[in-house]
């Protein structure tokens, strides 16, 4: 299980082991909420840097 969480820590740090070393401490409920975080941010992120079409 821990690999599991890692693994997707890792992804959301870049490959970045002190990133994702941050990411991974606390609780499994606060992952959850850090995870859905990032995320939505990723998201929000990619759909603002997408061209305007006027």
């Amino acid at each position: 299980m821990y690999n599991h969480y890692n693994g997707l820590a890792l992804k959301l740090a870049d490959g970045d082991q002190q990133k994702a070393d941050y990411i991974l401490n606390c609780s499994v409920y606060e992952f959850y909420f850090r995870y859905r975080n990032i995320q939505e941010f990723i998201t929000w992120k990619n759909e603002n840097s997408k061209p305007k079409s006027s």
